[in-house]
Parts: structure tokens; C-alpha cells; sequence
């Protein structure tokens, strides 16, 4: 037998290996493979379980057991599988198909035509109970099924759905009740295989992937109920699976004959042992990884056992492990150094991870998206994420950019169709945090749960570490946060939130000056406990390194939570609002306020904090001075004051403003209420600056806030259009 090595496709498996030898069994494999533990013929896992491998295995222990039993499929092949099933189904045939009784009959008239033609029953055999009548009506479909050689799985269901949608229920009701007494006198054990139901059928509506699954073990189960020589085994998707309850009442009955496949974290650790034994002639998953049993955590700067980094990159599957060895064992780890052994690894792993497991899981999952419609859209997703650790604030804003024009504004009212997390989560890619007993732990959904409706309240949500690659290799900004190792059932530390937090400061300085904290943060992330008590014994950035008054306040925080003085804790943004007042514009400006100060700036106009100044003069310089940025209501009124009342408090704030603009052009941000007229409302001495126009609208209100998180810098150039922006922050205070 050739030596074949880390094959993923269980089909190229079939009559290559010794699957007595090659099969890891752990306590559910052996429930479904030994008869000991009753007749279970049904397989529910997620794709990448092995479940193709179970069923070839369970034929081979059947052909050994079951002396003069006839095997279906008779072919090559072990396993039926229905491919090429027609995609062209008459709409009133879908329709039906969506009801689970008419799906279940549908599946029991195609696997007694199957069974019979496997039999090698002829024409005749199945027309003798026919009346002429239907002899006439059916005569086509059975000549087509039972002429020659059996047929495959796929022939039938072709041919039933071919059918005019009357002929076809006909067949149902008529032609199944004709064939049921030659069926039901089948006394010659019959073994059955079937899987990847699921596949032939993953390009139609949802609601049919699902139903054909559930009714089709259903119709099975029934068969073998009715006449025990016959045994159906087939596999099922457990997304579709967790369904049945809500389709059949005998799905209580239906237990004892599921075998629901699961792998604990121990489990796949000897599981990838036993392959490694097989497929390398090594003792161990470290022999074959050349002795290396840690990885430098660039992350936590911290050591990590080699089989814990592959288990966080994978989603929990043999497959995504089969893939990752099949990778590594190309390479030709004896000729390399210790260190470039590691190297070359965890290159590895992370590439098989980003290139093999997303791509596929993609097309694997996407019969249970509520919001991805297409893989474009899964990757313009990913191009909203430039971190791995989210807080539910952040979460929202990014849906809201993602979402656009059809976003509601409201998540807790919003349709899982708008939620693109909810689809991450149900793809195992997005993690929560739960607290487990009395610590704090991450948690992703593993493939033994089924697909959920709506987004899971959490303080934080993680991207799996698997999209690392994938991601970066669509927007170059994704980061790792250092300090935080992200992973299923990887504890959520108490110094988490803080490095979260410490990322955020880092993320809104000049990224020369970020680069000043690589070497100081590592020093600071490689004390076991993550701070230091004493302050490092080298420099770190003065806050004068930035011109930018609040960069200079994130830098001293920064400064002050690496040394040790200080909680990590980020200032809020100062803003000042400058306009010319009237009864109206105070209304709207007040408004203002109160969004920008919702969205955590600590915004505020004149009228907000007259009581706190002896003087008007007093008072706008603090205003302007002390404030992080400026934004400048450009009106009629506004210009009319500048230029007409010299004495006015308008004037006088301009002055200050038009001093310090040229000097901190960043600093002032010009917007306007309605329409902008330029003639009307722009002072000519101001140059040419942008304006953000008709801010109560919230396109351009999510645009202001891009500007005051310098996300945008000003053109030299005037513009009278919505300037466009995709990272945004915003909450409702708008005319639209």
C-alpha cells in the first residue's frame, strides 16, 4: 500500500490506508463504530470532523461482519455521495420541499427506488402493483432508473426533480404506496452509505439545506424501523441538526440513533500523536516538530507550548490540524538552526491557518449567514478591523461603517442580516468573554454548537487568531494588541483591559513616536506580572515630542502606565465649540454638546462654562487655548458679526482663532448647520479650509468625528461636498 502523508480529503483516504490502524478512536468514534452500543447509524458534526472517514470506516467493520449483505453504493466508491444534484428546482417544488413532512416523503420514495435499484429489481418487479393508469404516468422514471445498471443517488433525485410539480407529488402519494409491499419484502441485509448531503445542496435557499438534511435522516430512520435487514447509515450537518427539533416531533425518538462526534482539546492532542506515529514514524507531535516543544509569544513575549499555539490558530477541527502538519511536513526542519526551526513553524502554521482553513471556511459555513451574501462582502468586513480586541462600543460603530445607508441606528432592534459579527461568531471567529467560575475566560464557538441569532452582550469580543494572515492580507493596518493572547478557553487576565486600553493611546499618537514604545513596552510585558514597580531604567518619549496638545497628554499617560505610576487611563479629548449665538443656534449647538460629550469628548461652548470665568476675553481664551480641537460654526450670522461688530465677543474669538489656525491648522475644525454658502458664511481671511457642511446629517456628522479624531487631515482646497470617511464614532443628533 503507498505511503500517502497528512491527507485531508477522507475520499483520497478510501483503500490508501490501514483504517483499522489509521482511525483515532476516543469514546463517541467507538459509539458509532461498535455495534455493542446499539444500532447508531447517524453521523452530526460540522465539515471538518472526519465524518466521511467514520462512514468509510463503519462500511469496512460491515463488510467483515455482515456475510452475503449487499453494500450500497456496489461501485468503487465506498460512500454515495449525491453530486451534481439539479439546482433548477421549479419554484413550487422548492416551496414544498421547505415542508418537512412532504421532504421526508420525498427522501422515502428516493431511498426505496435507490435500495430497489441497487437490488438490481427490474422494470417489471417494480410496475406489477402499478395500475395502468400510473404505468403510463411513471413509466419514463422508472424504464430511466431501473434499466440497466443501478443508479446512483444522484440520478434518482434528479429524475423526481425533473418531474412536473404535479407528477412529482403524485409519485410521492401513488407511486411510493405502489412499491411498498416489494420493498417491505426485503429479507437480504442491505447496507446503505450516504454523506455530503450537504454539499449538493449548499447553492439553494437555506431553509431547503436544512430541511432536506433533517428529513432525509428522518426517512432513513423510519426505513429502518419498518424493515430492520435494511441499514441507512449517512452523515448530517450539525448545523442543520440543531434544527430538527423545531421540524419533527420524533426528535426525542431520534436520539438513540445519533452519534453526535466531538473532540476535546486533549482528544485532537492524541489524535495529532497517532497521525504522527503514522504518517512521520514519530512518537510525538514535538519528535516531528524536530524536539521544539515552545514558541516565542511575540504577543506576550512569553514562552507558549507548540501544540496550545496550534490549537488557537485552528477552529477545533482535525481537518484545520491535518492541514497545518501537511504544511510543516514540507519543510526541511533537520538542515535548519533550533531558532529558524521555530521560525519557519509558526510561519507555517500561521499561513495554513489565513491561506487553507478561512478560505474553505468560508464556503463550508455560508448556508448559515444572516448578513454575508457573498465573500466580497466577508472581506470588505475584514477591512473594517485593525485589531484583534473590540469593546461593544466599538463593535457597534464598526457594524454602523459597514452597514451604511442601511443601518438603523438601533443594534438592539437590528435584523441579524445587518449583524456582520453575529455571522463571525457563527463561523468560530469571533470570541466573547465569560467568566468561568470564579475567573474570566475567552470562549469562541467551538463546532459542536449550532449557528446563533444576534450578537452576545460581552465586554469585549475577540478576532480569532486564525484571520491574522487572512486579514492583513487585505488591510495592511490589523495589529496584534501586545500583552493579550487571544484563544478559546485562553484566561481573559486583569491586566487585559488596560493593555487594551494602552493600544487605544498608542493607535492615536504619531506612529514615529509609537515606535519609540516597542523595546519599553516588551521590557514592561516580560515581568511575569505584566507591570513593573520601579520605573524603567531608559527614556521614554517626552510629551513634547508632539506639537499635538492631546497627543502630549496620551503620551504622559502612556509614560505613566509603563513605569508603573499610574492605572492605564485615557484623557478625554477637550473640545471647544465656537459660534455666533441666537436663540435657534443655541438650541442646536447645546445639541452638539451633548453628542459629542456622549461619544466621550469632553465638549463644551461658551454659554456652558460662562459661570466659571470672571471675563468674556478669560473665558474664550480658555476655550481655545485649553481645547484639544476647535470646531467652528460657520453662519450668516457668524461672518456678519466678524465683519460689521469689531467689539463684538464673535470678533474677538475669531482674532484669537485666526492668530493660532496657521500655527495649528489641525486644531480647528470649520462646520456648518444647513446648506453652505460661501459668499454668506466663509471669512475670506480664513484661506482655504474644509468645511464640513449640513452636520445634522449623520454621514457628515460620522465625518466631524473623523476629523476630531485626526482620522482626516484638511485639504488646501475649500469644499462645499461630504467629505467621505469609513472609520467613524457617532450617536444621533440629526435632521435625517
Amino acid at each position: 500500500m503507498k505511503q500517502i502523508k497528512w491527507e485531508a480529503e477522507a475520499t483520497a483516504l478510501s483503500g490508501r490506508v490501514e483504517l483499522e490502524k489509521f482511525v483515532f478512536k476516543n469514546p463517541c468514534v467507538d459509539n458509532f463504530i461498535n455495534n455493542e452500543y446499539g444500532f447508531k447509524p447517524f453521523i452530526i458534526a460540522c465539515k471538518g470532523m472526519g465524518k466521511t472517514l467514520l462512514l468509510h470506516y463503519r462500511r469496512h467493520i460491515c463488510e467483515g461482519e455482515k456475510e452475503g449483505a449487499a453494500f450500497l453504493p456496489a461501485t468503487h466508491r465506498k460512500v454515495e455521495f449525491p453530486e451534481e444534484i439539479r439546482l433548477e428546482i421549479k419554484k413550487e417544488t422548492i416551496a414544498k420541499l421547505g415542508e418537512f413532512d412532504f421532504c421526508k416523503r420525498f427522501w422515502g420514495l428516493t431511498l426505496r427506488l435507490y435500495v430497489l435499484s441497487g437490488l438490481k429489481k427490474s422494470v417489471d418487479d417494480i410496475l406489477k402493483n402499478v395500475c395502468t393508469a400510473d404505468k403510463r404516468k411513471f413509466k419514463e422514471l422508472i424504464n430511466g432508473i431501473f434499466s440497466s445498471d443501478q443508479k446512483s443517488l444522484s440520478y434518482i433525485v434528479n429524475s423526481l426533480l425533473g418531474l412536473s410539480y404535479g407528477t412529482l407529488f403524485s409519485a410521492i402519494d401513488i407511486l411510493s404506496n405502489d412499491i411498498k409491499p416489494i420493498f417491505d419484502d426485503i429479507h437480504t441485509p442491505v447496507c446503505v452509505f450516504l454523506d455530503q448531503l450537504d454539499q449538493a445542496f449548499a447553492d439553494v435557499h437555506k431553509p431547503i439545506w436544512i430541511t432536506m438534511q433533517n428529513a432525509l435522516m428522518e426517512a432513513a430512520w423510519d426505513i429502518g424501523r419498518v424493515n430492520n435487514h435494511i441499514k441507512i447509515y449517512l452523515s448530517i450537518r450539525k448545523e442543520a441538526y440543531v434544527y430538527l427539533g423545531k421540524q419533527t416531533k420524533n426528535a426525542e425518538a431520534m436520539q438513540s440513533s445519533i452519534v453526535q462526534i466531538e473532540y476535546s482539546k486533549d482528544d485532537l492532542k492524541l489524535m495529532i500523536d497517532h497521525l504522527v506515529q503514522y504518517y512521520e514514524k514519530k512518537n510525538t507531535l514535538y519528535d516531528f516538530f524536530g524536539g521544539n516543544h515552545t514558541f516565542d509569544n511575540i504577543v506576550t513575549f512569553d514562552k507558549e507550548d507548540v501544540f496550545d499555539f496550534m490549537f488557537r490558530y485552528s477552529i477545533g477541527r482535525p481537518r484545520d490540524f491535518v492541514l497545518m502538519c501537511y504544511g510543516i511536513s514540507s519543510l526541511n526542519l533537520a538542515k535548519l538552526s533550533k531558532k529558524k526551526q521555530k521560525n519557519e513553524i509558526k510561519r507555517s502554521i500561521c499561513k495554513t491557518a489565513g491561506n487553507k482553513i478561512i478560505d474553505s471556511l468560508f464556503e463550508e459555513q455560508k448556508m448559515i449567514f444572516f448578513c454575508f451574501e457573498s465573500l466580497e462582502d466577508f472581506k470588505t468586513f475584514l477591512q473594517l478591523l485593525e485589531k484583534n480586541v473590540y469593546t461593544y462600543n466599538e463593535v457597534v460603530d464598526i457594524c454602523k461603517s459597514y452597514n451604511k445607508e442601511s443601518c438603523n441606528y438601533d443594534c438592539k432592534e437590528c435584523g441579524a442580516k445587518h449583524h456582520p459579527f453575529c455571522d463571525l461568531y457563527n463561523m468560530g471567529l469571533l470570541g466573547i468573554i465569560e467568566k468561568e467560575y470564579d475567573a474570566m475566560e475567552q470562549r469562541f464557538k467551538t463546532p459542536y454548537e449550532g449557528p446563533i441569532l444576534g450578537l452576545i452582550k460581552s465586554d469585549y469580543y475577540l478576532i480569532h487568531p486564525a484571520l491574522r494572515e487572512y486579514i492583513k492580507s487585505h488591510n495592511r493596518n490589523y495589529d496584534l494588541i501586545k500583552g493579550i493572547l487571544v484563544g478559546h478557553k485562553v484566561p481573559w487576565e486583569k491586566e487585559y483591559a488596560d493593555y487594551h486600553l494602552l493600544d487605544i493611546a498608542l493607535r492615536r499618537i504619531p506612529s514615529d513616536v509609537k515606535r519609540l514604545y516597542e523595546k519599553p513596552l516588551e521590557q514592561m510585558l516580560k515581568n511575569k506580572k505584566g507591570r513593573i514597580k520601579k520605573p524603567f531604567d531608559m527614556d521614554l518619549p517626552d510629551r513634547k515630542v508632539s506639537k499635538s496638545q492631546y497627543h502630549g497628554k496620551l503620551i504622559e499617560a502612556i509614560n505613566n502606565y509603563i513605569s508603573g505610576r499610574e492605572k492605564m487611563d485615557i484623557p478625554k479629548l477637550k473640545i471647544f465649540i465656537s459660534y455666533a449665538s441666537d436663540d435657534l443656534t443655541d438650541v442646536v449647538v447645546n445639541s452638539l454638546r451633548t453628542e459629542l460629550r456622549s461619544c466621550g469628548y469632553e465638549a463644551e461652548h461658551f454659554k456652558s462654562i460662562v459661570s466659571t470665568k470672571r471675563n468674556l476675553d478669560e473665558l474664550m481664551r480658555t476655550g481655545i487655548e485649553e481645547s484639544d480641537k476647535v470646531i467652528v460654526v460657520l453662519s450668516e450670522l457668524y461672518k456678519n458679526k466678524i465683519l460689521k461688530e469689531p467689539q463684538s465677543g464673535v470678533k474677538r474669538e475669531y482674532s484669537m482663532i485666526l492668530n493660532d489656525i496657521e500655527v495649528n491648522p489641525n486644531k480647528y475644525i470649520l462646520v456648518c448647520f444647513d446648506k453652505f454658502d460661501k459668499g454668506k458664511m466663509y471669512p475670506t481671511d480664513l484661506g482655504n479650509k474644509w468645511v464640513i457642511t449640513e452636520i445634522r446629517k449623520r454621514k457628515n456628522f460620522n465625518t466631524l468625528i473623523s476629523f476630531i479624531n485626526d482620522v482626516s487631515e484638511y485639504s488646501q482646497d475649500i469644499s462645499d461636498s461630504i467629505i467621505s470617511v469609513e472609520q467613524v464614532e457617532s450617536v444621533p443628533f440629526f435632521d435625517d
